[in-house]
């Protein structure tokens, strides 16, 4: 159900095959797991820390986001209200205060799978990535595999 809430909020593009989120609706939270791993995409430290990363997931708020609006949309942390941030291939992602600047920008490529895939705007080519093929914590812009540590179901 959750999917189809995502879903439904993005909007094809015509024939690019990429896809823009909707304005961001209140309370519209995502908890997103690469591809049913089981671990969600986390902010550290409860929320309170600057690291983006992969943890168990828990349904707390700081694993809950939700996407804004537009074109490339940024992803916002429930509990901080801060916005994913990358800075560069092999990076780790952080939390950043939100200042759409287009390293907080995604845009999103829906998959045949249904699932997303982000993309960042300031590194094209470059993708929201579980390093090492899923086996690690480190949440990072990678290059563009379309993969499934690279494509996000929503929880």
């Amino acid at each position: 159900m959750r999917m189809r809430s995502l879903i439904a909020a993005l909007v094809l593009l015509a024939g690019g095959g990429v896809a823009a989120a909707a304005p961001a609706q209140p309370n519209l939270y995502y908890n997103l797991d690469p591809h049913s791993s089981g671990r969600c995409l986390d902010a550290s430290d409860w929320g309170n820390g600057q690291l983006v990363q992969m943890w168990a997931c828990h349904n707390f708020t700081n694993q809950q986001w939700y996407i804004t609006g537009g074109d490339a949309p940024s992803l916002v942390n429930a509990a901080s209200n801060q916005c994913v941030a990358g800075t560069g291939r092999g990076q780790q992602l952080r939390q950043a205060a939100c200042a759409d600047t287009d390293t907080q920008r995604f845009v999103i490529r829906l998959q045949p799978s249904g699932y997303p895939v982000f993309e960042s705007k300031a590194f094209p080519g470059q993708c929201i990535d579980v390093a090492d093929w899923g086996a690690s914590t480190v949440v990072q812009l990678w290059d563009c595999s379309w993969g499934p540590y690279q494509q996000w179901r929503t929880a």
